[in-house]
């Protein structure tokens, strides 16, 4: 599907570096950096290391930006045309260099292929073992079932030279071929796989291991500097005492040396392996490991003066070697001494528990592998350290810490479960080893970095050499071990292939257990997809929960989301990795979780031999057999066909995930029948069009041989027309006994039962009763392992209403009938609180919307969609029913100023109610928006402020929001030859409230002090001058003793207040100094007291009569106006002092100014105070 160019907005945030935050475009966006509130008032630069030629890492240039007055409108583009990761950054001009803020963002490469361009959502990924393809000559044979049953990428694991173990992952030579390929070249390896990509379309990617390499790797002995080993990782001497400590058991063990102590060489038991803690610790005591980080006392002063901040424990990682700064005092350090002492024993402890934890898995516990004796072939423990040039047992098992030896003293690679992944578990920090913590690799050795190149210069050109190989090779690389991956390392190393390889797929295989540090890797290495697994699930509600999460935008997403924050994923219903499905589910789950998994909106991938249908795990280390080649006609064990394993059913399910994904079908929906039937729904937003599959899934092997009755299955509703059955099948085993075959791998023999482009009514599973607002699928016969899927479209009745949407949608014909609108019907129409309105629209299990107008909707539906809340109570009020959309249009129709829009959107929303409901909430959403965009964009517009930026708009906004009309709460005309006329109505019916919702409606809506505060920005700088114009004279129009008033309702004023008259003047000095000919407002004419005077001279009076004081008794004064003020607060006395010119009066029982409560409780004594 064509990719349309993209906008997308960046705002800057101060302390916000996005590190943890994913931002994913395609090429061709143009990102626009802004400034967001935080950064107002702050003049910045922004620098990024993208950059159109070669990219550097730390090389980072600076943005242009532009140059606006108004802050939030400082920005600065750039469009991204080069696929791979990229940081930003920015600091503040004339301040310290330091960053204060940032983020990245990433762009995938392009994959072409002879069928074009493929999308990421598009890969059907196989994985093959290298070492299980044999001879070179056998490839095409072996990878050509790959391209036979519809797979368009290849994973190879390794093809370098392998260790001695055989263990994939465990490299020899990085810049070898495995010998097992025979008398093959890179350049013959390179030409096949372009050979692969032009004529089979099929790409490819390779692991790079960059974390060890093979116990027996031959550079290790001329550059030991390039492992963790015990001359430049002395930390590790200790964990290599226990270690050596434990192999000794362990043979003991085995040489039946501890049977009397009720340890046999057949551990059976929780009594055996209590009885083995128990000797564990007694031998690991006689090791006095604690001695290695104690500090000696020998030295020490008795009565040194002790300063706590100069005590820092540096090891040495000899007995009681450890320094400590300072004169300390002895008892201090016998103090350090005792609480090293209980942290090391807690170590130790911790270690005798893991080890202990291990044997019982790999011996006694049920799931685990059972090993029978225990022989030095098969010892209790895995080593964690190797002596690649072998040891002297008659020596002492620690060689000296400088010592030729101890250089080849080297540790051991491996996982540890729920670490930190971006701490180091090998470094001095970690005490990883010393608590055996680690599941150990010990076919293979631990490289060792260091912080920089430096540190290990060989090493890092070494590996660089094999990644670039590797990229010069591939189309994509997968990280091996990602989260065991230095970060700085994975940096440089990816960067390098990149250089060599552009447009690579970089795969990962990271597991964190957090979506943010996954973020993190990702943006550092410009990781594309990283590896999920549909085996992790242990039922299928959990499977559905993964494929939706992995699976793109739920159907009927809206229209603009915040971008997900996980990763893409690329879903393997098994990874190599993985037990074979018939060891860890049954037979009949094979064929629904592949079912399933290609229809996930991401990428996916299998293994060879899931397809096949083995049995058994193809193990990365023990496996040597090779895999089968493909032929129309198999002769032999060693040759497949399309009636093997699943292949039939597997190439139309690659061909279905390669249209959805080209296609556009983005949209996913899975709806859990039962606890063991998964339906889901891939959907396209444009055409609406869907392909439906519905898998009963089979993960207990009790459901192997499960009959079921299909009508107790719930029925499926299908708001579309059912076109046909795309597929439908089953996987049924033969009753024949399966063989393991010597020399290949083959699968179990089944009968795969499938059919395509089937009519509804010659369907084996399923009925459809047709209604007329959806269809539903009746399950007949629909049995454990079954699969049926379906091809709909929408109702006719749909498509005419999505047509006519979308032509709204895409067009202007509603500019006119709104560009007739006055503001004051805009407020009506946008605003409007509950107390203006007289009610508000309540939306259940949510409550009363904030405004009658459509900002009430308008709040809500901003975060509802910017989240995708599907679930969100307004959306399942949308769905539902019409009555919010009704309640828009009948409030519009209700008034002849709106009619003409409320008939309009009449018209808009029956399409929308034409829609299957679960459509409804996003393309109302979608209307709604369009109409509100051109209401604000329209008032905008009157106002002037249309290109003033973002943030002035907002602002700009709260004019139209504070202006409207209100029962009760009218101004007075300045008289009646001197009224103003707007749009053909009495322009006195409208006035601004003093605050919403309680100062809105009656004689609190009316403040003559917080009305002329506001004109400025309400009325001036929004170039609503007429308005501003009435306001100050409708207030002089109401002058007494020489004061505007405080409360005003149709002319009933209240003037208790001093400092709203100054207010009035300071408005009028504004207007004189922004309005056109401002001036001439000073000779308009106001009729004040049945008498008329120009505005001048009402000036003049006020200013005078404060001079000459103003003192008098309010009207009406007592409880009528205002029921908690004391009689004496009534008398209101105001003067200017003629030295400052400053305003005072008032006494202690009115209120004069801004700080106008009224103390109103008898019970605090405050009443009228």
């Amino acid at each position: 599907m064509a990719k349309v160019p993209q906008e997308r907005l960046l705002w800057l945030q101060q302390e916000t570096f996005g590190e943890d935050a994913l931002v994913k475009v395609q090429r061709g966006t143009t990102l626009t950096f802004k400034l967001s509130p935080s950064l107002h008032g702050v003049k910045i630069k922004i620098f990024t290391n993208y950059i159109k030629r070669a990219f550097e890492r730390s090389e980072y240039h600076e943005l242009d930006l532009s140059d606006d007055h108004f802050d939030e409108e400082t920005f600065a583009d750039i469009t991204v045309e080069k696929p791979g990761s990229y940081n930003y950054y920015f600091v503040a001009i004339d301040k310290t260099l330091d960053r204060l803020g940032g983020g990245w963002f990433l762009v995938d490469p392009d994959l072409e292929t002879i069928n074009g361009s493929l999308c990421l959502d598009s890969i059907s990924m196989i994985t093959y073992m290298a070492k299980c393809l044999g001879e070179f000559n056998g490839w095409e044979g072996r990878l050509s079932v790959a391209k036979e049953i519809g797979y368009n990428f290849i994973h190879f694991t390794p093809v370098q030279s392998l260790g001695g173990s055989g263990s994939g992952y465990s490299i020899l030579n990085q810049l070898e071929p495995n010998p097992v390929f025979g008398n093959v070249s890179w350049s013959d390896m390179k030409s096949f796989i372009t050979r692969m990509q032009k004529e089979w379309g099929v790409l490819s990617l390779c692991d790079i291991v960059l974390n060890h390499t093979a116990n027996e790797s031959p550079w290790l002995k001329d550059h030991p500097e390039a492992a963790y080993n015990l001359q430049s990782s002395q930390h590790l001497i200790p964990a290599y005492l226990l270690d050596r400590l434990l192999v000794n058991i362990s043979n003991e063990v085995a040489d039946g040396n501890w049977t009397s102590r009720g340890v046999p060489d057949t551990l059976i038991s929780e009594e055996h392996l209590n009885n083995l803690r128990v000797i564990l610790h007694e031998q690991i005591r006689k090791l006095r490991l604690e001695e290695f980080y104690l500090i000696s006392v020998a030295d020490c002063r008795l009565d040194s003066p002790i300063n706590e901040t100069t005590i820092k424990v540096s090891h040495t990682y000899s007995r009681f070697g450890s320094k400590v700064g300072g004169n300390t005092p002895r008892w201090k350090v016998e103090e350090l001494n005792e609480a090293t002492r209980a942290l090391i024993n807690n170590h130790l402890n911790a270690a005798v528990e893991n080890v202990i934890a291990g044997i019982r898995y790999e011996r006694i516990e049920e799931g685990g592998p059972k090993y029978p004796k225990v022989t030095k072939a098969q010892p209790l423990t895995h080593r964690y350290f190797a002596e690649i040039l072998g040891i002297d047992e008659s020596k002492d098992i620690l060689p000296e810490p400088d010592s030729t030896t101890a250089q080849f003293v080297m540790a051991h690679n491996g996982w540890v479960m729920n670490d930190d992944p971006l701490r180091n578990f090998a470094d001095a920090d970690s005490n990883v080893y010393l608590r055996r913590e680690l599941i150990a690799w010990s076919d293979s050795i631990k490289l060792r970095y260091g912080t920089s190149y430096e540190a290990s210069p060989f090493l890092w050109a070494y590996m660089r050499q094999y990644v670039e190989l590797v990229a010069s090779i591939f189309h994509g690389i997968r990280l091996d071990n990602c989260h065991s991956t230095p970060l700085h390392v994975a940096e440089y190393l990816i960067d390098a292939a990149r250089a060599v390889r552009p447009e690579l797929l970089v795969v990962a295989e990271l597991f964190t257990n957090s979506d943010a540090k996954d973020n993190v890797f990702v943006n550092h290495l410009g990781i594309n997809v990283l590896i999920r697994e549909a085996q992790q699930a242990w039922n299928s509600h959990e499977q559905g929960r993964l494929l939706f999460r992995y699976g793109g935008k739920p159907v009927g997403a809206f229209e603009n989301t915040t971008p997900p924050a996980v990763a893409d994923a690329l879903f393997f219903d098994q990874t190599h990795d993985n037990p074979s499905p018939l060891e860890k589910r049954c037979v009949k789950d094979v064929l629904p979780t592949a079912a399933l998994v290609s229809f996930g909106a991401c990428a996916v991938g299998s293994n060879r031999g899931y397809d096949d249908i083995v049995p058994h795990h193809i193990h990365v280390v023990k496996e040597s057999r090779l895999y089968t080649s493909f032929s129309q006609n198999p002769k032999s064990a060693g040759e497949v066909n399309f009636d093997s394993g699943i292949f039939l059913a597997r190439r139309t399910l690659n061909k279905i995930h390669f249209k959805l994904g080209q296609g556009g079908y983005s949209e996913t929906y899975i709806d859990q029948l039962d606890d063991d039937v998964v339906s889901i729904t891939r959907s396209n937003p444009l055409t609406r069009e869907s392909m439906v599959l519905v898998a009963y899934t089979a993960f207990n092997s009790s459901l192997s041989e499960f009959k079921r009755a299909s009508y107790s299955i719930r029925a499926v509703e299908i708001q579309g027309e059912i076109q046909n059955i795309v597929f439908e099948g089953r996987l049924l085993p033969k009753e024949t006994k399966f063989e393991e075959n010597e020399t290949f791998l083959t699968g179990i023999e089944c009968n795969l039962e499938w059919q395509e482009d089937v009519s509804i009514d010659k369907s084996q599973f399923v009925n459809v009763l047709k209604g007329n607002r959806y269809n539903q699928i009746q399950f007949v016969n629909f049995q454990p392992g079954d699969v049926v899927a379906f091809r709909v479209r929408p109702f006719h009745s749909t498509i005419i209403a999505l047509q006519n949407l979308s032509s709204f949608l895409h067009s202007n014909d509603m500019l006119e009938t709104v560009s007739k609108l006055s503001l004051v019907t805009l407020n009506y129409i946008i605003f409007r609180c509950k107390e203006e309105e007289g009610g508000v629209y309540a939306i259940p299990n949510h409550g009363e919307l904030v405004y009658a107008g459509l900002q009430g909707i308008a709040s809500v539906l901003e975060t509802v969609s910017l989240n995708n809340e599907l679930g969100h109570p307004i959306c399942c009020n949308l769905r539902d029913g019409r009555w919010l959309m009704d309640y828009i249009v009948l409030r519009l129709l209700a008034r002849e100023d709106t009619k003409e829009l409320g008939e309009y959107i009449q018209k808009l929303f029956h399409n929308v109610a034409e829609l299957p409901n679960y459509l409804v909430p996003t393309y109302f959403e979608q209307c709604f928006r369009k109409v509100y965009n051109l209401c604000v964009t329209h008032a905008l517009s009157v106002m002037g402020c249309e290109r003033r930026g973002e943030f002035f708009n907002l602002l700009a906004i709260t004019s139209l929001q504070f202006m409207g009309i209100a029962e009760g709460g009218y101004l007075p005309a300045a008289g009646d030859e001197f009224s103003f006329i707007v749009d053909g109505n009495p322009f006195i019916a409208h006035s601004m409230a003093a605050g919403l919702p309680h100062f809105s409606t009656g004689y609190m809506r009316n403040w003559g002090r917080d009305t002329f505060i506001a004109l400025p920005g309400l009325l001036l700088l929004t170039r609503r001058y007429v308005e501003a114009k009435h306001y100050i004279l409708s207030y002089a129009s109401v002058l007494r003793h020489g004061l505007i008033p405080n409360l005003m309702n149709q002319g009933n004023c209240r003037y208790n207040c001093r400092d709203a008259t100054w207010w009035w003047l300071y408005s009028i000095v504004k207007y004189l100094e922004l309005v056109p000919d401002g001036s001439r407002i000073l000779d308009e004419r106001v009729k004040m007291s049945g008498q008329v005077y120009k505005l001048q001279d009402i000036i003049h009076l006020s200013i005078q009569t404060h001079f000459e004081g103003i003192k008098f008794r309010e009207e009406n004064a007592g409880t009528k106006i205002d029921a908690h003020m004391k009689d004496v607060g009534f008398d209101i006395e105001i003067h200017v002092d003629p030295t400052t010119g400053l305003i005072y009066g008032g006494n202690s029982f009115n209120c004069g100014t801004w700080m106008d409560k009224m103390g109103s409780s008898e019970g605090a004594g405050n009443r009228g105070l």
